[in-house]
């Protein structure tokens, strides 16, 4: 409360645990508690000493259905498993994506459209800096064929709601 922080961030993979795991449910409750999002960062991290299926939005998944009232958000779109992070998101209230680092991966253009037909208000503009810089995937990142409405929600009015930007 004192340090009003915005979410949580867990690169869990890397402790050789999913999101799943019992023993984060008390970090989750207090995300419910104080109304703020647990960020998971997924997807294959180059050199990555831990089994790949640990970032799994299957995973996610069970998190989603035990707690629904946790604002959840999977970074990387758990790519490469980018139809199972659509099909978690459509159908968890509480599931959000973004796709940094991997925007232009093959198969990533599945999720420009979900965000135009169902899931335009599920996604997330992420950057993944400092390894994407700044200026230069934003402007790439622009030119991908988002409907109008839909681009200007995933580059900022989705965030904006999460986190309590609008009040």
């Amino acid at each position: 409360k004192t340090l009003k922080f915005q979410g949580v961030s867990l690169d869990i993979s890397r402790c050789k645990m999913g999101p799943n795991d019992r023993r984060l449910y008390y970090i989750y409750e207090r995300c419910i508690d104080f109304d703020v999002p647990v960020v998971f960062t997924m997807g294959p991290s180059i050199g990555g000493k831990f089994p790949l299926s640990l970032n799994s939005p299957m995973l996610v998944d069970e998190v989603a259905v035990d707690l629904p009232e946790l604002k959840i958000v999977c970074a990387h779109a758990g790519w490469p498993f980018t139809y199972e992070m659509i099909a978690v998101a459509y159908r968890n209230a509480n599931v959000y994506f973004d796709n940094s680092a991997y925007h232009f991966m093959p198969g990533a253009h599945i999720l420009v459209d979900a965000a135009n037909t169902i899931l335009g208000d599920k996604m997330l503009f992420g950057t993944a800096y400092p390894f994407n810089p700044l200026k230069p995937i934003v402007e790439k990142f622009t030119q991908l064929p988002f409907k109008p409405d839909v681009l200007d929600k995933v580059m900022y009015q989705n965030a904006a709601r999460l986190l309590k930007l609008e009040d």
